[in-house]
């Protein structure tokens, strides 16, 4: 037992260093973290799979907050439960906490720096591109058919166009959702039941939460 919760231990830190490193080289933003937890949760760690990190973004999209932070509430949450969710927040917080109270010392002394601004300049651009590329790759695998697009391209309209606020969009997809699955345009995830039924238990309980090492270990302690 003791051995067991080493080893649960060790994966929240685990955790919490990745959601560290993620805060403390992304620049730019809630939304600059993205493509970079993206790649971390879904590549680098196999934590989630692509499908569940669109759905991650999605909802943290619809919830209050830097939506940066809600995905590691959420990915911690799935993987480890509360205390998951708590080191991994605290993990994607901490950085910014600890910059902004480096900055404020130094502000006065690089504030209208000619450097500073040419290389913010930069770094302004590149978190655009990489945001576009986590755009792009979340569109490929979220707009699949003719009601993808509509709600995207309403929400780009509500919002760019009409400059309306983006929890309106939000509503407005979540109510064309809502229609389309109760006049039968849609069928939202029961297309997947079969799918998701197969690995339900096994790769939810397992890899997700925890790891396989530790069901291995559990089933050991059983017997």
């Amino acid at each position: 037992m003791e051995e067991k919760k080493e080893n649960n231990f060790k994966a929240l830190v685990k955790l919490f260093f990745s959601f560290f490193r993620i805060g403390l080289f992304t620049i730019g933003g809630g939304m600059a973290m993205l493509p970079v937890i993206q790649r971390e949760v879904v590549v680098n760690k196999k934590w989630l799979d692509e499908d569940e990190m669109l759905e991650c973004i999605a909802l943290s999209q619809a919830l209050p907050g830097v939506i940066g932070v809600s995905c590691g509430t959420y990915i911690g949450k799935k993987l480890y439960g509360l205390r998951g969710a708590i080191f991994a927040t605290l993990g994607v917080v901490l950085p910014s906490i600890l910059c902004i109270i480096a900055v404020v010392y130094i502000l006065d002394a690089v504030e209208g720096n000619p450097y500073v601004d040419g290389a913010l300049t930069g770094v302004k651009a590149a978190v655009t591109g990489s945001i576009l590329v986590t755009v792009w790759q979340m569109g490929k695998k979220a707009i699949k058919d003719k009601f993808g697009w509509f709600v995207a391209i309403a929400a780009f309209v509500m919002i760019a166009v009409f400059k309306w606020n983006a929890v309106w969009a939000v509503v407005f997809a979540i109510a064309a959702g809502l229609t389309a699955v109760f006049t039968g345009k849609i069928t939202g995830k029961k297309e997947k039941s079969g799918e998701t039924g197969e690995r339900g238990t096994g790769d939810r309980d397992t890899g997700y939460r925890g790891g396989s090492h530790d069901t291995e270990e559990q089933g050991g302690d059983n017997t």
